[in-house]
């Protein structure tokens, strides 16, 4: 049904309602892209969990601090007006937990950061570990 096909108010609200729902699902599948949903067990805040996601489901490309910032958006929808250099801050804090394991986040200077295969593989052999001592 097209704009100018809607003649009623009843007729204008249902196709309003039908296109903000196909833009809530492809909000949410690009959500998932940046950050698939993978259990991570570390002591982070939900921003860090979030931004160690996308550097996983991204490894090895370097994502940037923007890239990073969308892959935890605020809460709520509201209007994000962090400091990019926030992300600095959950880097800090997502190696200094990943650090007591052996794994480690690399830095590109001016463009972003990243998480090299060799480190996600680290990665992904933790979470697995951590998995199985959950289940026994």
């Amino acid at each position: 049904m097209s704009r100018l096909a809607c003649k009623t108010d009843a007729e204008r609200v249902a196709f309003l309602a039908a296109q903000l729902e196909e833009a809530r699902e492809e909000i949410r599948q690009l959500k998932e892209l940046l950050a698939p949903e993978i259990q991570i067990d570390l002591p982070l805040q939900p921003a860090a969990l979030k931004m160690l996601r996308a550097l996983y489901a991204h490894s090895p490309r370097v994502l940037s601090r923007e890239a990073l910032m969308a892959a935890s958006p605020p809460l709520d929808g509201a209007v994000d007006e962090r400091d990019p250099k926030i992300v600095a801050q959950h880097i800090h804090f997502i190696r200094r937990a990943l650090a007591p394991h052996g794994i480690a986040v690399s830095n590109h200077w001016g463009q972003g950061f990243s998480l090299p295969p060799s480190e996600k593989a680290k990665l992904k052999a933790f979470l697995i570990g951590t998995e199985s001592e959950a289940t026994t």
